[in-house]
């Protein structure tokens, strides 16, 4: 669970690099404006993976991508899965 306090701290975030890159006063160069806008570049990404009862069910949020990966032949590294066309969601 995320602590209402995170949200609140966020919206005052948002909302403080908003008025400042509407402030025609306000150049490019400010440090505050480039703290900020360096902030609003971090994102995050998941992907999560199970199977239950024999089905392969993935799930991503964000700039998210999974690779499917199979035991190589030597039984010791796991080699990337090409699926065929009938085998990816639509």
């Amino acid at each position: 669970m995320v602590d209402r306090g995170y949200f609140e701290s966020e919206m005052e975030f948002i909302t403080r690099r908003i008025v400042l890159r509407q402030d025609p006063s306000v150049r490019e160069e400010d440090p505050e404006l480039q703290r900020l806008e360096a902030r609003a570049a971090a994102g995050a990404s998941a992907t999560a993976a199970v199977v239950l009862g024999g089905r392969l069910f993935v799930a991503g949020c964000g700039d998210t991508r999974a690779v499917l990966c199979v035991k190589g032949a030597n039984g010791e590294c796991w080699c990337p899965f090409q699926l065929k066309k009938s085998q990816r969601s639509s």
